[in-house]
């Protein structure tokens, strides 16, 4: 190869995916070698893969002068790979799995033959990642619909090793991010999941939880990766109905106040239609998806002036999804995605001190819009370019227009909730990266280089109840019914946002055939920022004094800049990828969350 000839173009690529806007990977890589009888490297090899998760019919090159072969960038599924080459008996190995965020090894060993034969292996043995020092746990479609456990993201990432009530190694529950399809859904203002979904549409489920490339950043703990299903050349469709209730679950309150009230978990019913197939066949695939998911349970003594009646309390979600694929050419696929969950309920804050009155109606609805465009520029060389959206809205309301009445003495709530919360958190994304492989310059490269930029804001508008005498609200106290003090809000709406941007650079050097070196560095950029706000508010006087509840001119109450080192190696301890040692050196950073600096607002 001349590198100094074929590097212009894959320069300039990762210059432009630094200045556009790295990602969370959404796709696995496949490569080996093929040799003759004698352990030689074949040359010249024509090599095919094909799978029911590629929309074209088939993806092929041949082997380098070393007998080397790489697919990049497949989606997750099974692969049937063909090697063929004249005065050689063609194989094919069957049933090969493509993961999340790994790199699958498959060599092949062709026997001379002067006839036209062929021979399939079925039941490849597996192996692992030769590659990357990733501490990794995927979960097929197949395990994800197989496991009787509860249908939500948070079961099946508690059941990754190494990860206990959503903490990964000791880490804290706000150090993971969440992904669908590479779009962020954590909840920029608390850093956890906030994005749902039905579990129906997932194809894969990929957890990172240790040794992360430079192109994860913002995370201490776990990387929890959800890749969809795309449809497919045939159409088809799916119903399900899943249903359990309480006859599947004991309560432990034999001996107590609450015993022969109904308490804890009553029924759960998800009925989801899944359908899918081709627009145009290998060229336009669709996918969709509808669910419900319907629960209820009981909070022991609730409500505390109906008992010894307990009011049940009512969960409602809704998951439509959608998604697009577009293979516009060989070289450049679209795929357009958009995900809908709303959460209803009627009981938010039931408790033992609680009347139906005094909880909050809430209702959930979040949007999720995901673009993105990849372009091969060669066999060495592809590029990819994303844009999506968040929009996440947590509306909390109270059931009547009534001041709160609490009695410090009794522990009791009365009339009402005492105001309304709504809840506006959004966040917009646009990432770019580019991966260019040498292969014959000191060994073999897998350059990576990135960058990314984030906007999340929020609005927090609360309406607080007045009492119609006073004027004033919305929380009053009693001793025994005797009135003690008053706390009063003004209404208001607070805002607040937050920008990232972040670059990378990685290579995964692989300087001769059982030892891969994982390098790389990150920088985040990271601002808190209190916008303008508040000038409709009128001044309030207090002890004497006047304060201003306003902010004048914008500020930025916590900036980071950071940078990330990581190394690490990859050595295969037997040369069959079956056995590695893997070690790693690496710096991570806690992810800049709004309710780190809202309280200086």
């Amino acid at each position: 190869m001349n590198l100094r000839g074929r590097s212009i173009v894959p320069l300039a690529v990762l210059l432009l995916a630094a200045l556009a806007a790295g990602q969370v990977t959404q796709t696995g890589t496949l490569i080996g070698t093929v040799y003759d009888n004698e352990k030689q490297p074949l040359p010249g090899v024509t090599v095919s893969i094909s799978s029911p998760a590629l929309i074209l019919p088939k993806m092929e090159m041949v082997t380098t002068e070393r007998g080397f072969y790489r697919f990049p960038a497949l989606p997750p599924g099974l692969y049937k790979i063909t090697y063929s080459l004249p005065n050689f008996k063609t194989l094919i190995r069957e049933n090969v799995r493509v993961t999340i965020g790994e790199t699958t090894t498959i060599d092949g060993l062709l026997e001379m033959s002067a006839l036209s034969e062929s021979i399939t292996v079925t039941g490849q043995s597996p192996t692992v990642d030769v590659q990357r020092t990733t501490l990794s746990a995927s979960m097929t479609k197949e395990v994800l619909q197989a496991l009787p456990v509860a249908r939500t993201l948070g079961t099946f990432f508690n059941m990754t090793p190494g990860v206990t009530a959503s903490t990964v190694h000791g880490s804290a529950e706000r150090d993971n991010t969440y992904n669908l399809d590479g779009v962020n859904v954590t909840d920029p203002v608390t850093g956890t999941q906030a994005g749902s979904f039905s579990i129906d549409i997932m194809e894969e489920l990929s957890v990172q939880t240790a040794g992360l490339p430079a192109e994860y950043g913002s995370v201490r703990g776990g990387v929890v990766n959800v890749v969809t299903k795309s449809g497919g050349n045939i159409w088809s469709g799916t119903g399900s109905f899943y249903f359990r209730n309480d006859k599947f679950q004991s309560d432990n309150t034999k001996g107590t106040v609450f015993e022969g009230q109904k308490s804890g978990f009553d029924f759960e019913y998800e009925p989801g239609i899944n359908f899918g197939g081709p627009i145009i066949r290998d060229k336009i695939w669709f996918y969709g998806n509808f669910s419900l998911q319907k629960s209820q349970e009981y909070s022991p003594g609730y409500p505390y002036d109906k008992q010894p009646e307990n009011t049940p309390l009512d969960f409602f979600r809704t998951y439509p999804y959608g998604k697009l694929t577009w293979q516009m050419t060989d070289k450049d696929k679209l795929v357009l995605s958009y995900n809908y969950s709303d959460y209803i309920r009627h009981h938010r804050g039931a408790g033992i001190s609680q009347t139906e009155e005094t909880t909050w109606n809430q209702t959930t609805p979040i949007h999720t819009l995901n673009s993105q465009f990849s372009h091969f520029f060669s066999s060495d060389l592809y590029m990819n370019v994303k844009a999506a959206a968040m929009f996440y809205q947590l509306n909390l309301t109270a059931k009547n227009n009534l001041p709160n009445i609490y009695d410090t003495t009794l522990l009791r709530n009365y009339q009402s909730y005492g105001y309304d919360d709504i809840y506006r958190r959004n966040r917009i994304q646009a990432v770019s990266d580019a991966t260019y492989f040498v292969d014959n310059w000191f060994g073999r490269h897998e350059f990576k280089a990135g960058v990314e930029g984030e906007y999340s804001w929020d609005s927090r508008y609360r309406r607080h109840n007045l009492d119609p005498a006073t004027g004033l609200g919305p929380f009053f106290y009693v001793r025994n019914g005797v009135p003690d003090y008053v706390i009063h809000y003004q209404d208001l709406t607070r805002k607040d946002a937050k920008f990232v941007f972040s670059g990378f650079v990685q290579d995964f050097w692989t300087p001769f055939e059982r030892l891969t070196l994982n390098l790389g560095l990150r920088f985040d950029h990271q601002e808190g920022i209190i916008p303008r706000q508040g000038e409709d508010r009128a001044t309030v006087t207090y002890g004497g004094k006047v304060y201003d509840p306003s902010v004048k001119e914008a500020f930025k109450p916590l900036i980071w800049n950071t940078l990330s080192p990581r190394f690490g190696l990859v050595f295969d301890l037997t040369n069959d990828d079956k056995t590695v040692l893997k070690a790693s050196w690496s710096r991570y950073y806690i992810a800049n969350i709004m309710q780190f600096f809202v309280w200086v607002n």
